[in-house]
């Protein structure tokens, strides 16, 4: 998928694009640290910039109507136990205003608490053929390393 990042020409944005596929692993994102039996370290997700490609925004402009919605949820994982679930929308249609995410956008995580992985799912409108891929750049968290 090509991205849409409104950048000028001479600056190099590298980004991560998100695609959801049948092939992609359960878990989208892991964090590990080397621990020793008088240490505990947390990892607590803050926000990650979020826009959308132009496949995407292509996709929205020819199928959606009043009423239609593209979500991404980011759903936290800690020892296995769900955390809990953010939510942005990256696209809505109503009757009075269309919004659709164009520019780099911040996606609070926050509410993911400490996790030690996450899990991307992108949600659409039934029976739409939307391309399922985000654009993600500069991911920020917490990491806390504290000795007992």
């Amino acid at each position: 998928y090509r991205a849409n990042v409104r950048v000028p020409k001479s600056v190099k944005n590298k980004y991560a694009v998100f695609c959801q596929t049948s092939d992609m692993p359960a878990d989208h994102m892991q964090f590990a640290f080397q621990s020793s039996s008088d240490m505990m370290a947390t990892c607590a997700m803050q926000a990650v910039f979020v826009t959308n490609t132009v496949a995407v925004e292509k996709s929205i402009k020819e199928t959606f109507v009043p009423g239609d919605q593209l979500i991404l949820r980011a759903t936290g994982y800690l020892a296995d136990q769900k955390t809990d679930v953010a939510e942005i929308k990256l696209a809505e249609y109503t009757t009075n205003k269309d919004s659709v995410v164009t520019a780099w956008t911040v996606f609070d995580l926050s509410k993911l608490g400490s996790v030690d992985k996450v899990r991307f799912e992108i949600e659409g409108p039934a029976g739409k053929d939307i391309p399922t891929a985000v654009c993600m750049d500069n991911m920020l968290a917490k990491i806390s390393i504290k000795e007992e």
